[in-house]
């Protein structure tokens, strides 16, 4: 078969347009309508046709395209190894779009950079940074290095992939007043029930236990133990992962509101937040009305390590908290410690 490409018909609607032997050997034009007259829809919908008639020919030399790779790969690996899927997924969804109709040996820094292009202005997906283009294009690397390995395509088919710069990581943490003001707009209860909202929840709960927001999504009940006063972030039967989930102490502000929250507790669910929803969108367009635009889930993370960092907390203590490397607690928490090196200017002239 051809390259397969779309145009649009008189009506508007765009086709499919190929060339493949007949049973006389000899090449023949086909054509197949997209029912679509949205071009988006139409190159989707090509990209599921080429993959499909890959897939019918798998076996066929170099016939392999990246978005049988992609399938292939989240079967075998992601949803097989990886505890926490929902981010891998993501970036596939992204991935497919743009490269899915191509053969690996046919990825060139062109479709690579259009793909940056794309995804910094918005156009694929929503708007993101260099950090999150370099994580995706990494899911694409280790996908296509996964159909290598299994010789599914030869060695001197997997192309060079350059990945933007690891930008710096970011340093926004919220000052008291901005945690304050942030929890009050979140509304604390509403309704006749007075029932506590599942945002203020999130962000109290993230403030006094530095968890990552799916950790705190998907807590439930049954890893709170108010009797011990602690929180076991991995639930039973989770497999653990380099974003280690500690057992966290309850502190004594949250230990008032979990006795609230439990005697509110739904029927039904055992998620401490009531459904284990991603609740981003709902953070994100509350920080833009505060005028918090550079505000996100993971800066409460963020700040419960700063302030314990300002506090003067052992930063061994701090990493045991959070969940990570006393080195990575070193290295992000240090600079705010009013102790550190301190006694070093502290002489006497």
């Amino acid at each position: 078969m051809s390259v397969a490409y779309i145009r649009k018909k008189d009506g508007g609607i765009y086709e499919i347009c190929w060339t493949e032997k007949g049973p006389d050997g000899e090449p023949r034009s086909r054509r197949k309508s997209t029912r679509t007259k949205d071009r988006e829809r139409a190159e989707a919908i090509l990209v599921h046709f080429i993959t499909l008639k890959a897939r019918l020919d798998k076996d066929a030399p170099g016939s392999l395209t990246v978005g049988i790779i992609l399938d292939d790969y989240e079967e075998e690996h992601v949803n097989q190894n990886l505890s926490s899927k929902g981010t891998a997924k993501y970036c596939l969804v992204k991935l497919r779009h743009h490269f899915g109709a191509l053969r690996p040996q046919e990825i060139g820094p062109d479709h690579v950079l259009k793909y940056n292009q794309l995804r910094r202005a918005g156009v694929l997906g929503r708007r993101s940074g260099d950090g999150t283009i370099r994580r995706e294009l990494g899911v694409l690397v280790a996908a296509i290095n996964h159909a290598a390995k299994y010789k599914r395509i030869s060695k001197d088919d997997v192309p060079y992939i350059p990945l933007p710069v690891k930008p710096d990581p970011k340093d926004r943490w919220l000052t008291k007043d901005e945690a304050r003001k942030l929890l009050a707009a979140s509304g604390k209860a509403h309704g006749r029930t007075k029932r506590v909202t599942r945002l203020y929840r999130f962000i109290f709960l993230a403030l006094h236990t530095a968890s990552r927001r799916t950790a705190l999504q998907e807590l439930k009940w049954s890893q709170v133990d108010m009797e011990h006063r602690r929180i076991d972030l991995n639930p039973p039967g989770r497999k653990r992962t380099k974003k280690r989930r500690p057992i966290v102490p309850i502190s004594d502000q949250l230990y008032a509101e979990l006795e609230v929250w439990r005697g509110q507790r739904m029927k039904n669910s055992d998620y401490v937040l009531d459904h284990p929803g991603c609740i981003r969108q709902q953070f994100v367009r509350l920080a833009k009305k505060l005028d918090m635009d550079d505000v996100t889930p993971h800066t409460m993370r963020h700040t419960w390590g700063t302030w314990a960092a300002i506090d003067g907390k052992e930063m061994w203590k701090i990493a045991g908290v959070m969940g990570i490397s006393l080195q990575t607690a070193l290295s992000t928490y240090l600079h705010h410690s009013p102790h550190h090196l301190r006694d070093t200017v502290d002489m006497t002239i």
